[in-house]
């Protein structure tokens, strides 16, 4: 090979992006011609696996060869998860009875076609015989190759897994992988027996040792979805599905009228179910520090139980001011919270405390003294230390909790 090739070859990770970008154009034919040769060199065990199984296959191949294409572009370092149709074609080839030695000689089948279209394409720009080149793009190849070996024996063994487990079991596991984004296929998504495509998710998570006997109270009626899963050995997930706005207060209150723990909350649509459960969590640490153990997902609350720094900067803003006056400030407190609760409105605040409109609003007026800044710039942050410190004397009260 003379000098001229050599270097216009350029870096070894050049030489790899371009023949990465030169068979993006191929992928169709290397798809087909990958295909062929892993139904002849490894012919399925299994008669009549039906057409599902062999679009599944030709999925999961060009996918594969995309993720190979990329890992060739990116050199030997580079690594990512599996693409979905894969794992969902090696769950399949599981669940179907293909044995995982039929599946793993595929993919070496594959491998072995890819890789004569790399040598294509190698010997075409004039670097077949640059060893160094040869050397990065075989390191590259086998770097990949073992990945992928793993992450198929992962899948297949863990699906293997969850055949043998309970219906109980099956059900948290397709649940948990659908919060994940992992793929899950039709028929697992029929056993869940729910509609993730409503308009509305109502979510809750149940924990104590009453969680079942609390969810025996929620009625589910017409045009209504219901899917609980048990998470461990005192904690429910559920989620309601309608296509009208469920009633979050209905299911509190069946949640709480046995001691159990619990949060709801309501969102739109498939991504919704999804963040319907990531916010109850957040939400529950909340529930847990309540006396009516419920509460419902509200961002700043959570995000300031969960922070501490938050919420001493939040108690000292809006809290600390207060305590200057006589009785500590308890009865500006109360105040602002019967202000809060009244949606702003100093008549009906001045109503719940019986004392004159003018008397909350001179209280209020002291209040945004104390704070330096007007009330309906931070009602929201009041609220939300008012309901910490809140929390804090309910956690001193109760000898079961750790101050947090």
């Amino acid at each position: 090979m003379d000098e001229d090739v050599r270097s216009s070859a350029g870096s070894l990770d050049e030489v790899g992006a371009d023949i990465g970008e030169r068979l993006q154009g191929r992928i169709p034919e290397i798809v087909l011609a990958i295909y062929a040769c892993i139904r002849d060199a490894v012919p399925d065990p299994i008669e009549g696996l039906g057409a599902d199984y062999q679009a599944g296959m030709l999925a999961a191949i060009t996918a594969i060869v995309e993720y190979s294409l990329e890992g060739l572009e990116q050199g030997p370092g580079w690594s990512a998860p599996i693409p979905q149709a894969a794992a969902a074609q090696v769950c399949l080839a599981a669940r179907v009875g293909v044995s995982e030695g039929t599946v793993v000689r595929r993919y070496l089948a594959g491998h072995g076609c890819l890789g004569e279209f790399i040598a294509q394409e190698v010997e075409r720009i004039g670097l077949s015989g640059y060893g160094p080149a040869l050397h990065h793009l075989r390191r590259t190849q086998e770097m990949l190759l073992l990945h992928l070996m793993a992450a198929i024996e992962h899948e297949y063994n863990q699906e293997c897994e969850r055949a043998v487990r309970s219906p109980e079991q099956r059900r948290a596991d397709i649940v948990q992988r659908l919060l994940a984004g992992k793929p899950v296929g039709p028929a697992e998504l029929a056993e869940l027996d729910y509609e993730f495509h409503v308009s509305w998710h109502l979510a809750a998570i149940v924990t104590g040792a009453g969680a079942k006997d609390a969810l025996r109270r929620l009625e589910v009626g017409p045009g209504r979805k219901f899917l609980s899963v048990s998470c461990g050995d005192k904690a429910v997930w559920v989620w309601i599905g309608s296509r009208r706005k469920p009633d979050a207060t209905e299911v509190e209150r069946a949640l709480s009228t046995n001691g159990a723990t619990g949060v709801s909350l309501v969102e739109r649509g498939i991504d919704g179910w999804r963040l319907t459960h990531d916010q109850a969590q957040e939400a529950l640490q909340v529930a847990l520090r309540t006396p009516e153990k419920v509460a419902r997902y509200e961002p700043f609350l959570a995000a300031a139980v969960q922070n501490d720094t938050l919420a001493r900067s939040l108690k000292q803003k809006y809290l600390a001011p207060l305590a200057s006056q006589r009785d500590g400030g308890a009865i500006l407190r109360q105040t602002l919270r019967a202000y809060i609760d009244a949606h702003g409105s100093a008549t009906s605040a001045a109503k719940a405390l019986n004392i004159r409109r003018h008397t909350v609003e001179s209280r209020l007026h002291t209040v945004e003294e104390l704070i330096g800044c007007p009330l309906y710039t931070c009602l929201a942050k009041i609220d939300v230390a008012l309901r910490l410190s809140e929390l804090d004397d309910t956690t001193v009260l109760d000898d079961s909790s750790s101050r947090w």
